[in-house]
This record gives structure tokens, C-alpha cells and sequence, in this order.
């Protein structure tokens, strides 16, 4: 729980970093698409009352990656993504995006 430790969370990082780099080496994500996000920042200590935290605790985040083969595949689908990046997205964008992607 990050919502009232916020220097808690680079241990979570760690882990992801870790698993997410020893994967990728090992070519377990060939066929694999990672979606990560979070809802938002810091919410509950001294450091949401910051210029800094104010704007983090109004900023989700979310991160995709999508396999070297289908990037060659679907590159119109690349491009979508890339241009929506820069939209305002809800969850229901995000749903469709993820049960669709191969078709």
C-alpha cells in the first residue's frame, strides 16, 4: 500500500523491474502484451500537499508494450495508439483497446 507510505513504493518498483527485465530477456514475451498502470499518485501524506504532489496525485499512469511481432504486424494499430496516447482515455477505451488488440 503506497496511499499513505509513498517511500514505500520503490520496492514495488524493484519487483516489476525485475520480473519485467528477466522476461523480456529470456523472450518470455514474445507473444505477450503488458498493460501497467495506477490510479494515481501520492494521496495521503506531506508530500501530496507539494506542487509536485498535486500534480501527481491527479496523474494515472499507464504503460504498454506490445510484442516486437505484432508492432511488424499491426503497424496502423501502432500508429493508433501512439496518436491516442496523446487523448484523454477512460477505462472503457482502455477495455476495448485490450479485448480487441488482435483483431
Amino acid at each position: 500500500n503506497s496511499h499513505d507510505f509513498g517511500s514505500r513504493v520503490h520496492l514495488s518498483e524493484e519487483n516489476i523491474i525485475d520480473f519485467l527485465l528477466k522476461n523480456l530477456k529470456n523472450g518470455r514475451f514474445q507473444n505477450t502484451a503488458i498493460f501497467l498502470s495506477s490510479d494515481h499518485g501520492i494521496r495521503y501524506n506531506e508530500e501530496r500537499r507539494t506542487l509536485q504532489g498535486d500534480i501527481e496525485e491527479r496523474s494515472p499512469f499507464f504503460s504498454v508494450y506490445l510484442p516486437p511481432e505484432f508492432r511488424k504486424k499491426y503497424p496502423h494499430k501502432i500508429q493508433n495508439l501512439k496518436k491516442n496516447a496523446q487523448q484523454l482515455s477512460t477505462c472503457l477505451d482502455i477495455h476495448y483497446t485490450i479485448r480487441y488488440i488482435y483483431i
